[in-house]
């Protein structure tokens, strides 16, 4: 699967894009698909696609935004991640338009699925408590230079 620089947080702010800053994406992976595969430029877009292995970006940011979702629902009570799938709804206003939410959108993407009304494993979150763990046996150790630095003169002073 695709990983890149656009991907992050995408869930969070691609669900808000409209359809023409959206294309530009389209626009970017395609040119990127080009240099990859080495295609000529009037090559159909989906023998790109089909070559490279890679679906369309508008896929691709579908199933990103559904994996969160999907992470958010199983995340215990309480956590900001639960909050944003569970919370209030809140409506973006932007210049005269509403826009989509993350959830609004996820929905969209989720429900139609078998398994939506499903239910979902918990992730179970631990966090090693490293500070609370003993010193460790050092198998290293530091070097500086100052055993060598009275070989090396000083600017400015007698040899």
């Amino acid at each position: 699967m695709m990983r890149s620089i656009i991907d992050y947080a995408a869930a969070a702010w691609q669900p808000f894009l409209s359809p023409t800053q959206f294309n530009k994406l389209e626009v970017a992976q395609n040119r990127c698909l080009r240099l990859i595969t080495a295609q000529y430029a009037n090559t159909n877009v989906e023998i790109l696609r089909l070559e490279a292995d890679i679906p369309s970006y508008s896929t691709h940011s579908n199933q990103l935004i559904a994996t969160t979702y999907e992470k958010g629902k199983r995340l215990p009570t309480g956590h900001p991640r639960r909050e944003a799938v569970d919370g209030p709804e809140v409506p973006i206003v932007h210049k005269s338009k509403v826009r989509s939410s993350f959830r609004k959108r996820a929905e969209e993407l989720v429900d139609p699925m078998s398994i939506s009304g499903s239910p979902r494993d918990p992730i179970l979150l631990s966090f090693p408590e490293t500070w609370n763990e003993p010193e460790p046996e050092r198998n290293w150790s530091i070097h500086t230079n100052e055993a060598i630095k009275h070989n090396i003169p000083v600017i400015g002073s007698p040899i």
